[in-house]
């Protein structure tokens, strides 16, 4: 079958022409295509809906202009250009935008093509990032991405080796890339993300990440500069990044935090120290967590105050529902305003929605998590081993916002 001519006149909407051939079993053997919407608002929903809504973005909105031409032989695609005039797309979900998508982007299934792609700025999950123009070549059916800067929260995300194999012969969209971020305002993205005002900067380097199958696998790992010490993620892996329910796993290593600073942030009270732990296994979902195995405890450090207000004492008594046990009791403790301790430690297991807790040392059912020092002498000991996760998680935002009634045993 030969169709030599084909022509498509939707107006502004798209206004196209094209001449193709079938092969005797009826698939598509040879096609040349000019293509052309000036509006793509409603372009999109007529004709782009179906395709997007597969891969959970067929809620995004877009705007500007596009033209495309196309060459396809033997049943492969040879080559594509298209062109965005001011393209504008957002996600009314708020997990990306980018305004003014502008320039050419070249595919080439034989000899080399460049071009470049560039937007003005946008937003990834609440994060700013600025103007950027992306160098790209394509060769033998794929695009290539040397190395590109992005401005993102006051510091710098570097996109290096990025390479693109588009859908063929069976085979899905496969991206291979690596990430470096360096100085990154982690102040400004704990706002984005709706986390309390955490000061620090972020930096780390990706090697490299592979997106296949709708998830993204990443080799390496991010540092954290955060409350004079480091956070250290790893095992990094995202699926379904732009559609439904996506999912994050990680392991978090934290190391040398300030904890005079960092419960000063949370609302908390006050401890003075320095807090070491991990989070092994974390797993959100729709960026909720659903499973990780927590463990913090203070850290020996040499010269630094072990203090606990009773501010904190009474917030860490009604988040986990603990008792408290001194030497001195009733009223008599009330007259303080902070206590020695020797050590802090308390631990999390998730899973179904329970937390399982721990702490420094166990005794039956009980389990301390502050041992006290010095007089007057407090400790903070739990009796109650599995919690209702979303209860505990009520807890720490009600202790947070000091609506926690302070209560002496």
């Amino acid at each position: 079958w030969v169709l030599p001519r084909i022509v498509w006149d939707d107006g502004a909407v798209l206004t196209a022409s094209a001449q193709a051939a079938l092969d005797a079993e009826g698939n598509l053997d040879r096609l040349s295509l000019q293509a052309r919407s000036d509006d793509l608002a409603p372009f999109k929903p007529r004709y782009l809906s179906g395709w997007m809504g597969l891969v959970g973005l067929g809620g995004v909105d877009l705007h500007g202009g596009l033209s495309v031409q196309a060459q396809v032989q033997d049943g492969r695609l040879q080559t594509l250009a298209a062109d965005l005039r001011q393209v504008d797309v957002r996600d009314p979900a708020g997990r990306f935008v980018f305004d003014h998508l502008q320039g050419d982007l070249r595919y080439s299934a034989g000899v080399p093509v460049a071009s470049v792609l560039q937007w003005q700025g946008g937003r990834l999950y609440g994060l700013k990032f600025g103007a950027t123009a992306l160098p790209i070549t394509s060769a033998g059916g794929v695009l290539a991405l040397p190395q590109a800067a992005v401005p993102l929260s006051g510091g710098r995300l570097t996109l290096r080796d990025a390479v693109i194999r588009p859908p063929r012969d069976g085979d899905g969209l496969e991206i291979y890339f690596g990430l470096r971020l360096d100085d990154v305002d982690f102040g400004q993205v704990a706002q984005a993300l709706g986390l309390p005002p955490f000061q620090g900067r972020l930096q780390g380097d990706i090697p490299r990440a592979h997106y296949a199958q709708d998830r993204i696998a990443f080799e390496g790992g991010l540092q954290l500069g955060l409350f004079e010490g480091e956070v250290t993620f790893s095992s990094l892996a995202l699926e379904r990044p732009f559609g439904t329910a996506p999912s994050l796993s990680a392991d978090i290593a934290l190391r040398g935090l300030d904890l005079l600073r960092l419960t000063e942030v949370l609302g908390f009270g006050s401890i003075s120290g320095r807090l070491d732990g991990r989070i092994d296994g974390l797993r959100l979902v729709d960026w909720t967590p659903v499973a990780f195995d927590a463990w913090l405890a203070t850290a020996d450090a040499p010269g630094v105050r072990r203090r606990i207000s009773q501010r904190a004492v009474q917030d860490i008594g009604r988040v986990g529902g603990v008792s408290l046990v001194q030497t001195l009791q009733g009223r008599l403790i009330a007259l303080f305003q902070e206590f020695g301790y020797r050590r802090i430690g308390i631990g999390c297991r998730l899973e179904n929605q329970i937390c399982a807790m721990s702490g420094l040392h166990s005794e039956g059912n009980a389990f301390t998590i502050v041992e006290g020092q010095g007089l007057p002498r407090l400790d903070v000991v739990g009796h109650n081993r599995a919690v209702d996760w979303p209860t505990l998680v009520e807890r720490l935002m009600a202790a947070g916002k000091g609506d926690t009634a302070p209560v002496i045993h």
